[in-house]
């Protein structure tokens, strides 16, 4: 009976170890578990404003992708205007005056054009790099 009684001690004692280790790895996995949990929401939050930064700068090189159409559009006219009027011209002061108009107009739209080409190629490595990030932000959250 005493060796019973000594064995169910060693037990009992056994049990509360274990209650003991059971409840501070409990503990351990609820704080690992409260990070990850923030680091998780602070990913999505961090995540969500990529996209709405990547669908702005896409709108924004929608918007630029359709300037440049129209600046080479006019580009493209006013080269068919200056051509006209060269192949028209006969010393008529009218017709040179025109001329001389459609010259500015066509050096102003292909600096626009020039200015613009510029900007958007600036708004695609901004893109690139925003959408790098995003792709490197998911990435991380699928790892973790």
């Amino acid at each position: 009976m005493e060796i019973m009684k000594e064995k169910n001690n060693d037990l009992q004692k056994a049990i509360k170890w274990n209650e003991e280790t059971f409840m501070k790895t409990i503990f351990q996995y609820s704080g690992q578990l409260s990070g990850l949990t923030a680091e998780n929401s602070m990913l999505n939050t961090k995540l969500e404003k990529e996209k709405q930064s990547k669908d702005r700068l896409e709108t924004e090189v929608e918007s630029y992708h359709s300037r440049l159409t129209t600046a080479t559009y006019g580009h493209d006219q006013s080269i068919m205007l200056l051509h006209t009027l060269r192949s028209n011209l006969k010393d008529n002061v009218v017709l040179s005056q025109q001329l001389s108009k459609a010259e500015s107009q066509f050096k102003s739209l292909e600096i626009e054009l020039y200015h613009t080409r510029d900007a958007l190629r600036e708004k695609i490595v901004v893109l690139e790099c925003v959408q790098r990030g995003l792709s490197q932000a998911l990435v991380f959250k699928e790892g973790n």
